[in-house]
């Protein structure tokens, strides 16, 4: 299956980790983002490295209410596959896709892992802030701004999909074309 990136925050400066660990006080890390244009969303990237990997952890996709995650509309499963000093990204495929709608906030959510420490990277305040959403963490109850400037926000794309499978348009069912290349060698 062939990508599209729709929305994404992928600076490359100043990057930071944030841990995660079971019964860990942070129990759930997001990123809000709002579309740019109705479509169907397929999968999340995000860079995220384990302590002792490959660590899977699970996650989805939110509406959201007051700025905050509001209900789960889709979930996902992402492995991280690096240790912390090396985060890569992971392609996080939605359990079935999700129509976007223009203009509508959505927000990732990614739960702490059930064993061992999973960090999810962020772009530390003033590094391609990103404008469509703000980072978060929940601990105690509570969602908090990843920095208390509102300047921090996850690394993260949104992936729609297409086909590369041709479709015959005039009828030509089982017909190949190939082009004809020659040379005149002199």
């Amino acid at each position: 299956m062939a990508y599209i990136i729709e929305e994404s925050n992928i600076g490359n400066q100043n990057l930071a980790s944030f841990a995660m660990f079971p019964g860990g006080v942070v129990s759930k890390v997001t990123q809000t983002f709002t579309a740019n244009r109705d479509y169907t969303l397929q999968a999340v990237v995000l860079l995220v490295a384990a302590y002792t990997p490959p660590l899977d952890t699970t996650g989805g996709v939110y509406s959201v209410a007051g700025g905050e995650p509001n209900s789960k509309l889709r979930g996902f499963i992402i492995t991280a596959n690096q240790v912390p000093e090396t985060p890569q990204e992971e392609i996080a495929v939605l359990n079935s896709p999700l129509a976007l709608t223009n203009g509508t906030q959505y927000a990732i959510v990614v739960d702490a892992p059930t064993s061992d420490y999973f960090y999810p990277t962020y772009l530390r305040a003033g590094y391609s802030t990103y404008e469509g959403g703000v980072g978060l963490y929940y601990a105690s109850g509570t969602w908090y701004n990843l920095d208390v400037n509102f300047e921090s926000d996850f690394y993260f794309k949104t992936l729609s999909s297409f086909s590369l499978t041709p479709t015959p348009t005039d009828g030509a069912v089982d017909t190949l074309i190939f082009p004809v290349l020659s040379w005149v060698v002199d």
